[in-house]
């Protein structure tokens, strides 16, 4: 098995190193363990992928890499522990929490709203005292009591204000997934993913995976939204 956790960091923002150097710790111990104890050493794939792709959706550029990365990730966790689609009975579909194709998606989450609070130790309003929420004060913890909160909107957008949001749980209805693998489905059969092991993203990254402005223009008329 190649190891190819020992990659070079970049300079990145804050929140992209915590992110790159916990998956690739976690990925350092994936394949340490491989060989000892294979329920352990998935989980820390797993959790090498979930960390890994968030961190190539906060810094795109920067963590190019990552993009070949996680998809050799998904392959090993195809072939050595499976990529299990999940079924919910309720809407008779198939869904997968797999990150892997937020790092393919071209629309994230964005959610905009109004909130005020209040300091639990005071009762001042927002930026109106200096206790920090978390912190304790005479053995009382301050926390910030939301008391008003209002949602302006919910929108689909190429440009959402957190990356993380490309990473949405699309279902697959139970009669698409039938047409795709060319049989009738109970919803009890195992359906898996193969993704990473048919996916370009195995062996190199594209300008557009890397630059969202060469994204065409999303029409919101489109039945693929």
């Amino acid at each position: 098995m190649r190891n190819f956790s020992n990659q070079a960091m970049t300079p990145l923002k804050r929140i992209d190193v915590d992110l790159r150097a916990s998956g690739l710790e976690s990925l350092r111990q994936a394949e340490v363990l491989f060989e000892y104890d294979q329920r352990s050493s998935e989980e820390h794939y797993r959790n090498a992928l979930r960390n890994l792709s968030e961190a190539f959706l906060e810094d795109r550029r920067g963590n190019r890499d990552l993009f070949v990365v996680c998809h050799r990730i998904g392959s090993i966790i195809e072939q050595f522990f499976g990529c299990h689609l999940e079924f919910s009975k309720a809407s008779r579909s198939y869904s997968s929490t797999c990150p892997i194709g937020a790092l393919h998606s071209r629309l994230g989450l964005s959610i905009g709203a109004f909130s005020e609070s209040e300091c639990s130790i005071c009762g001042a309003g927002d930026f109106e005292c200096d206790h920090v929420p978390g912190e304790k004060y005479e053995g009382q913890r301050c926390q910030r009591k939301i008391t008003n909160m209002q949602l302006d909107h919910v929108a689909l957008t190429p440009n959402p204000d957190f990356a993380y949001t490309f990473m949405m749980n699309v279902p697959i209805s139970l009669k698409e997934m039938e047409a795709q693998v060319g049989q009738s489905l109970s919803g009890t059969e195992p359906i898996v993913s193969t993704h990473c092991r048919d996916c370009y993203g195995r062996w190199e990254s594209r300008a557009e995976d890397l630059d969202p402005s060469l994204w065409a223009p999303i029409d919101p008329k489109s039945k693929d939204l």
